[in-house]
């Protein structure tokens, strides 16, 4: 796992664990308007700058003078700043009138100006991170997340409840927390200049970054688009209890994305010998798929009884998508091991049209299912587009890379994780004889899945060798330091 999306591993854990807080502090709809306002963050973010930042990582290894490096992270710098300074300056200005446009509650223009500036001033943090990061300062770039992060979260806690600021306190106090994130980041890089601008460097760099705007946008419908829809068709209450499920389905790209770092570079190393590379994709998504799917069995099936723990009754019904949403990150996750194939080939055109053509589906589903069926609609339809992403994957690879993937064994394994999953809400008996029901039943469906021949008697062999090194590996560590 690389050791530069450890802290984003970090913070979304944190996030969660604070979901206590926030949802004992913060009634449904309150919870909501956080959420809206960051998906809005999310979208600003998008547009400062124009994603300069992926074209200076990019262009940094390209060049190979240390001078012509230092031009690259100085244009990016003072490109990225003129650039937020005209988005400020239009958001402020009318300001009003988006908030208007965007949001149906109260203080939305307060709201989105903080956001405006908080996300402004750690869109120039990204660049100074980018720079430890390709100079491979991992533990810099990791101290500076962890202090910034906690700060926010002292902040937050001190804000909501203490002082009962709400909403606006989360906000202020991330715009504290990234504002002496930046501080940080300058002083630590106070001897690097940032004097030069090339506009022949912001070219290029705009070349590989400008394109990867529109797979941006189409990733932020599909993923979050849905709380707009449930704000115009619902209300912020439904906002709310969405947003809760869509914290706990987000558990499973969490805990599967650790695989997933390795995956591709091994993949790409593999290129030379076509056979073996096919046989390695075709392998690995049989185990990636029956790994993410245990994990979404396990967080669906307890995430009613873990919310009753952590929540106030106002956020019990919120389990309700959990199931749903996790299925979405199933095939989200999938469709990443699917889509190498077409990186090998170097198609990705192919990617960004399917991206923008699931995400122009997914608003089509939001408008038939949600004022009808709210965010269990929701659900249904991000299910229903990510589906799509991976069948359009597929296709594809039929043409550009085939790959003799072993299509029954997906279904089947969806299909008896489903079923197993239906019977585990029929299970509505108290908290504790509820766990323990739930418990015995992921275990037969653990021990069915092992005895049915998903794996391979050779793949069982050397699963249970892995299993048994790493338990010698940790026994051995604890007994090295009893001693």
């Amino acid at each position: 796992m690389s050791i530069y999306g450890f802290g984003g591993i970090i913070t979304k854990t944190i996030n969660f664990l604070l979901l206590p807080i926030y949802t004992r502090i913060l009634v449904p709809a309150d919870y909501g308007t956080l959420e809206l306002v960051y998906m809005i963050g999310s979208l600003i973010a998008i547009l400062y700058g124009f994603m300069i930042s992926s074209g200076y990582i990019r262009e940094y290894y390209v060049s190979k003078d240390e001078h012509d490096r230092q031009v690259l992270l100085s244009s990016t710098f003072w490109f990225t700043f003129i650039n937020t300074m005209i988005f400020l300056l239009l958001i402020f200005v009318f300001a009003r009138e988006l908030s208007h446009l965007l949001f149906k509650f109260e203080n939305g223009e307060l709201f989105l100006k903080l956001l405006t500036i908080s996300t402004a001033i750690h869109a120039h943090s990204i660049i100074f991170y980018n720079l430890l990061m390709v100079r491979e300062k991992s533990r810099k770039y990791i101290t500076i997340q962890i202090i910034s992060l906690l700060l926010t979260i002292g902040l937050t806690i001190y804000f909501i409840v203490f002082l009962r600021w709400a909403v606006k306190g989360v906000l202020i106090a991330q715009l504290i927390g990234r504002s002496v994130e930046f501080l940080i980041l300058s002083i630590l890089l106070l001897r690097v200049s940032i004097k030069q601008i090339s506009l022949s460097a912001i070219k290029e760099m705009l070349k590989y970054s400008i394109p990867l705007i529109p797979l941006q946008m189409a990733a932020f419908v599909l993923n979050l688009s849905d709380r707009f829809f449930l704000q115009e068709y619902q209300n912020l209450n439904e906002v709310g209890l969405y947003s809760m499920g869509y914290k706990f389905a987000s558990l499973v790209p969490l805990l599967a994305i650790i695989p997933l770092r390795a995956y591709g570079p091994y993949i790409f190393s593999l290129t030379d010998n076509t056979k073996k590379c096919k046989k390695t994709i075709a392998d690995f998504s049989r185990y990636y798929v029956a790994g993410i799917l245990i994990i979404t069995l396990v967080v669906s099936m307890f995430s009613r009884e873990v919310i009753m723990i952590m929540a106030d009754k106002s956020y019990y019904s919120g389990w309700t998508v959990v199931y749903l949403l996790s299925l979405s990150y199933v095939f989200y996750g999938t469709s990443n091991v699917f889509s190498v194939g077409i990186d090998i080939v170097k198609k990705t055109w192919l990617k960004a049209l399917f991206w923008i053509f699931a995400a122009l589906v997914n608003i089509g589903l939001n408008f038939l299912l949600i004022p009808y069926y709210g965010m269990i609609g929701a659900s249904i339809a991000t299910s229903i587009s990510y589906l799509l992403v991976i069948i359009l994957y597929l296709i594809s690879l039929k043409y550009v890379y085939p790959i003799e993937f072993q299509y029954t064994k997906f279904i089947l394994i969806t299909v008896f994780t489903s079923l197993t999953y239906i019977i585990s809400i029929c299970l509505n008996f108290t908290l504790i004889l509820a766990i323990i029901s739930k418990f015995s039943l992921l275990l037969i469906f653990l021990t069915i899945l092992f005895v049915s021949g998903y794996f391979t008697k050779d793949e069982l062999k050397k699963g249970k060798r892995v299993i048994f090194n790493a338990k010698r590996k940790i026994s051995f560590l604890l007994n090295f330091q009893r001693a």
